[in-house]
């Protein structure tokens, strides 16, 4: 039982060091995208409460990529 726990980690040590997950290139959408998610209390940064997002139009599921941008003061 404990070969087979041992061999099992070296495995997923070996695939983890031979497929890295480096980060998004810095000029990705990943890493670009504008994201306009409310503060602690839900408010944006006009006072007004996040519906969920921040945003003037509609935003993805991660409140980036938002039509017309952020409310701002």
């Amino acid at each position: 039982m404990k070969a087979s726990y041992a061999l099992s980690l070296l495995a997923l040590v070996t695939l983890a060091l031979a497929h890295p997950n480096p980060l998004p290139a810095s000029d990705s959408p990943e890493r670009t995208q504008k994201c306009c998610p409310p503060d602690s209390d839900g408010k944006c940064a006009d006072g007004t409460l996040g519906t969920p997002s921040c945003a003037y139009g509609q935003c993805n599921i991660f409140n980036c990529n938002c039509e017309g941008g952020c409310r701002s003061a």
